[in-house]
C-alpha cells in the first residue's frame, strides 16, 4: 500500500457512506460504532452486500460483544478495534488488511490463467484425439 496512491472518502452518516460506496471503488471501510442512522456493524453488513471484497473495520469506545461476534462471524467485519486505539496497530493490521487482499487479487488472476491454459489443453486434446482417429482410419483404409 502506497500513501500516495490512497483516497480517503468520509461520510457523515450511515447512508451516506452506503450511496458513497454505491459510486466508488472502495478497498477499505473503517468506521465507528455509533452512526447516525445505523450502527458500524449495520453499516458494515450492508456496505459487504454492496462491495464484498472490501477490508471492514468498526471501532468503539464500547463492547456489544455479541453483536461484534455475529458480524464477524458473518464475515460483514474483519476487525473490531475499542477506543482509544494504538495508531501503530492499527498501521500494521490495515497494511497487513491490504497485503493479504492484493494476495488475493493475484491468486484470483492466477487461478483465472489456470482455467484458460487448462482450457486450451483441453481444446488441444480434443484436436490431437481426432488426428489420431483419423490417422488410425487411414491406416485401416489404407
Amino acid at each position: 500500500m502506497e500513501p500516495d496512491r490512497c483516497q480517503v472518502l468520509t461520510a457523515g452518516n450511515g447512508l451516506e457512506g452506503l450511496e458513497i460506496l454505491a459510486r466508488n471503488p472502495v478497498d477499505a471501510i473503517v468506521t465507528d460504532q455509533l452512526l447516525p442512522g445505523m450502527t458500524g456493524v449495520d453499516f458494515l453488513r450492508r456496505a459487504a452486500i454492496i462491495c464484498p471484497e472490501t477490508i471492514r473495520v468498526v471501532l468503539s469506545g464500547y463492547s456489544e460483544v455479541k453483536l461484534v461476534a455475529d458480524a464477524i462471524h458473518d464475515g460483514s467485519v474483519h476487525r473490531f478495534l475499542t477506543k482509544p486505539w494504538d495508531d501503530n496497530q492499527f498501521l500494521d493490521f490495515m497494511l497487513e488488511a491490504f497485503q493479504r487482499k492484493e494476495l488475493a487479487e493475484e491468486n484470483d488472476r492466477v487461478r483465472l490463467k489456470l482455467l484458460a491454459a487448462n482450457h486450451e489443453l483441453e481444446v488441444c486434446q480434443h484436436q490431437l484425439k481426432g488426428l489420431m482417429v483419423s490417422k488410425q482410419a487411414v491406416e485401416i483404409i489404407g
